[in-house]
């Protein structure tokens, strides 16, 4: 996978995937929120919770 953009937010980070990754991230993304709540940062290239 190429190295994007740097974004500033969780959902500007998932906006920029396409394809597979996009879904994927969404639906994983989707379940943990489900779980309880959290905060979401970007950490250099990656979304953490």
């Amino acid at each position: 996978m190429k190295r994007g953009a740097a974004v500033d937010t969780p959902d500007a980070y998932v906006a920029a995937l396409d394809g597979w990754r996009r879904t994927q991230v969404e639906a994983l993304r989707a379940a943990v929120l489900a779980a309880g709540p959290l905060e979401e940062r970007i950490v250099g290239t990656s979304v953490t919770a």
